[in-house]
């Protein structure tokens, strides 16, 4: 199957179809992560195209205008209004579709750093489910990552992003995503005790991400975290972290 039926599969609302598609990606295995790929990259062109015939109706009220011409009347709840008209459309269209999502997941399941975009955008979607699948899927993706492949393939986004988790911890009362936080700061570990070659160091990521701000905010959560397992951790983490910074300072 070409990756526009896979997509197909993937999105849609028969639970029994993305429960196929789903195992047989899963039983090919690490080998099908190009085709995965394929299908999330057609599924995200899918969406821009869509918002894009749809944008120009949505903003300044068009919509409401083509609706109200043809006898249609819309009521939309206050929640639906906020997000059309205050949000931004564009912000709404950013968030990945389910299709993209189940895609993802399976990329993330093998260690491919192709799902870190489409993860990474979801983490902030007002759909619940969505996010928890997300978060799931980027925890998984992140302790199964190469500290090479992180430092050589991230984007200099994914670090900032990434750095807001470890913020966003900080501030819960309560540590609302504990394996999350755990499976960024053993990427960390990794990457500042990985003996690194120069060209990964010297990467926009790593360059961007290893930085006295980002111990400033393992310091901060080290202090402040409730979770203990996510207090070990930074503590494991910081001794390295602070080196990798040090080095960095001393050769810029």
């Amino acid at each position: 199957m070409d990756a526009i039926v896979l997509s197909r599969l993937l999105s849609s609302r028969k639970p029994n179809e993305v429960a196929a598609a789903r195992a047989a990606f899963a039983q090919a295995g690490p080998p099908a992560a190009d085709i995965v790929a394929n299908v999330l990259e057609h599924a995200r062109k899918k969406r821009v195209r869509r918002a894009r015939l749809i944008a120009p109706l949505v903003n300044g009220g068009g919509l409401l205008t083509v609706l109200s011409a043809l006898g249609v009347s819309l009521v939309l709840r206050t929640d639906m209004t906020d997000a059309f008209f205050h949000s931004g459309w564009g912000e709404l269209v950013s968030r990945p579709s389910m299709a993209e999502l189940e895609a993802a997941g399976l990329l993330a399941r093998w260690g491919d750093v192709r799902a870190a975009d489409t993860l990474i955008a979801a983490l902030d979607d007002p759909k619940t489910e969505r996010a928890e699948a997300a978060r799931r899927a980027l925890t998984e993706l992140l302790n199964g990552l190469d500290e090479r492949t992180a430092a050589s393939e991230l984007s200099t986004e994914h670090g900032a992003r990434l750095r807001r988790l470890l913020t966003e911890e900080t501030e819960q009362s309560r540590p609302a995503h504990p394996e999350l936080a755990l499976a960024l700061l053993n990427l960390i570990e990794r990457i500042c005790a990985a003996r690194l070659n120069a060209a990964c160091r010297a990467t926009h990521f790593y360059r961007t991400f290893v930085t006295a701000a980002l111990l400033q905010d393992v310091e901060r959560l080290s202090a402040r975290a409730t979770d203990l397992r996510v207090r070990a951790a930074c503590v494991d983490c910081l001794p390295g972290l602070r080196a990798a910074v040090l080095e960095r300072i001393k050769t810029p």
